[in-house]
């Protein structure tokens, strides 16, 4: 009776974290995005499996979201710090000197590392690497801080004659969405 007692109150504990608990960027302030996500088609397929966040060496590196470590050491040469969350959502970071390790539990904000100096994909400058998946399914880092752009249907009639297709090139910005020359496609509310 007491073990049951104890692990509901553990479980009302969690219940409410991930209700009163949101997401955070793991950089602080609010980092630019060098480059964004790009799905890809298959499990070995090219793609962009996260995000990159404009970051200085030496930056603290903070956890998205409340969780346990899954792991903290080096991939290929480069510092990893993944951390798993209740909801099955696995978000990593790197390249990380880490100050945690696998089973540390952390929550939104925690100092995960710092950014450490390696060779990337963003040279000449520096830039930490933002992934979120779920299983094997890599999705885009930037929907858990609302910075994601809604691609729809336009809403605007597009008519050949009136030129190049809007959505041909890659839209910039993250919210609100925006169309060359044509503002905002939806608004937040």
């Amino acid at each position: 009776m007491r073990h049951t007692r104890l692990w509901s109150r553990l479980g009302a504990l969690l219940l409410g974290c991930l209700l009163c608990c949101g997401w955070v960027w793991p950089l602080d302030p609010q980092p630019r995005v060098v480059a964004g996500f790009e799905a890809p088609t298959g499990p070995y397929a090219a793609g962009h499996r996260g995000a990159d966040l404009a970051a200085e060496v030496g930056e603290p590196v903070r956890s998205a979201g409340f969780g346990v470590v899954a792991f903290a050491g080096p991939v290929a040469g480069r510092g990893v710090v993944s951390v798993d969350h209740a909801d099955g959502r696995r978000t990593t970071y790197e390249p990380v000197s880490p100050v945690v390790a696998a089973g540390d539990p952390v929550r939104e904000g925690q100092v995960l590392g710092t950014l450490s100096a390696a060779p990337g994909h963003c040279l000449p400058a520096t830039c930490l690497h933002w992934g979120l998946r779920v299983g094997e399914t890599y999705l885009d880092p930037l929907a858990l801080v609302g910075a994601v752009t809604v691609r729809l249907l336009p809403v605007w009639n597009v008519d050949p004659a009136d030129g190049p297709d809007p959505w041909a090139a890659p839209l910039v910005g993250h919210w609100p969405a925006m169309a060359p020359d044509r503002g905002p496609l939806m608004a937040r509310g």
